[in-house]
């Protein structure tokens, strides 16, 4: 074949695996655009993943050790000699996986005086014998039921929603039902102490709870789905995500990837990788593509003498996508006076990096002081003094005035020496 119509038939193939592409990927349907199965990975920003959760918690104490466990077996990364303050233990995901050296190497974090919590549908028997003391019941047991939807809501008042917060298990535009896990009723009686109801499905059914080991405590709940991109994307249920870790007091925080144990689905038809991709059309009519490229590759391909060159990508940084996650909640939200008061927090720490000056507040002595060592006018800084008496005393605190606290923050950054 001469070397134009080689050429020509290569264009032809190219053109049309990009009619295919485009005319297979605009069409495909709505459940076919996202992978609706749990799998609780904080690097997945599917629906059911944990990547906003995530940086959600990382922003909370955004001056604060924040350690994201990836690689480590427990019992190597909990050293209690090297935990200087109160750390939170954090898992989310289907269930987990601790050999005996990471179960006990929790039990002594958590008795040193730190928390621990975990969401899972699955908890091991082993763990919850270690730390039940076997009050009202033998055993420390989860139970069930499918239902549509549910309500969950907090035992404490500061926390509680009159309506409750409404979660459902979507299937693309769909609510399915879902097994919702609960703690067994006959663990809750009279004579408890250990065990510390906190959140519930309904008032008699327990699915958040804390129980007291050594000096710390676990706080567990029995719902991880609730921690998911799919929910966290609405300000009712960031809402909620902030009750439960409310609850944990630690300074620092680890996040474990590592131990958490695979999703499985029940049906046996989703298990099998090929039988799932056959299922979708899109996914079918792509590998079917795959098939033929691979094909096409190795007919053209098989006459070329040198090595192709490999193309590097550049590194990207994610930085800015990290920003805009964290924003979108909580911007979502309305959460301007926590917004204004993390502005201030990082105005504190500023002058105490910069100047040396431990500060909580501005009072008339600390404006003298920071005057003298930033040499700005007297006149800016009290207009920052003026915006953060606005945040912890006036009732109403909206947009305009967060924009007008970063306004006069600005202002000083700009004329401090």
């Amino acid at each position: 074949m001469k070397k134009g119509k080689y050429f020509i038939v290569k264009i032809l193939f190219v053109v049309l695996g990009i009619v295919l592409i485009a005319y297979f990927g605009l069409s495909k349907p709505e459940r076919n655009r996202y992978v609706w199965t749990e799998n609780y990975r904080a690097t997945n920003d599917q629906p059911y993943g944990t990547k906003f959760i995530q940086k959600l918690l990382e922003s909370y104490r955004p001056w604060e050790s924040f350690v994201v466990n990836e690689k480590k077996p427990l019992h190597l990364l909990l050293d209690t000699t090297q935990i200087k303050v109160k750390t939170n233990y954090v898992l989310i995901g289907n269930g987990f996986y601790f050999d005996d050296n990471d179960q006990q190497a929790l039990l002594n974090f958590v008795s040193a005086g730190n928390d621990a919590f975990i969401a899972a549908n699955v908890f091991s028997p082993d763990l919850f014998s270690a730390i039940y003391s076997k009050e009202c019941t033998d055993l420390l047991q989860l139970t069930g039921k499918d239902t549509l939807a549910v309500n969950l809501n907090f035992y404490n008042s500061s926390l509680k929603n009159e309506k409750g917060f409404r979660f459902a298990y979507h299937l693309g535009k769909i609510d399915v039902p879902y097994h919702w896990k609960t703690l067994l009723h006959e663990v809750i009686c009279d004579s408890m102490r250990s065990i510390t109801p906190l959140g519930y499905i309904y008032p008699d059914q327990v699915n958040f709870f804390r129980v007291a080991y050594g000096k710390g405590f676990f706080y567990l709940h029995t719902n991880p789905l609730v921690f998911t991109n799919f929910f966290l994307v609405k300000p009712e249920k960031v809402t909620y995500a902030s009750g439960v870790f409310s609850h944990l007091q630690g300074q620092s925080m680890i996040w474990d990837e590592f131990s958490k144990a695979q999703f499985i689905p029940t049906n046996q038809n989703e298990v099998n990788p090929l039988a799932y991709i056959l299922q979708q059309d899109s996914l079918r009519y792509a590998w079917w593509l795959m098939l033929l490229s691979v094909l096409l590759y190795i007919f053209f391909a098989a006459k070329r003498k040198q090595r192709p060159i490999p193309v590097l990508q550049e590194k990207t940084n994610t930085s800015l996508e990290f920003v805009n996650v964290i924003a979108a909640l909580y911007f979502q939200g309305g959460y301007y006076r926590d917004m204004a008061r993390k502005r201030m927090k990082y105005f504190f720490y500023f002058i105490k990096t910069k100047y040396g000056l431990h500060l909580q507040q501005l009072t008339e002595l600390h404006l003298v002081r920071l005057i003298e060592k930033s040499q700005v006018p007297a006149d800016r800084l009290k207009i920052v003094a003026t915006e953060f008496d606005r945040i912890e005393k006036q009732k109403y605190y909206d947009e305009t005035m967060l924009v007008d606290l970063q306004n006069a923050l600005e202002e000083f950054y700009k004329h401090c020496k």
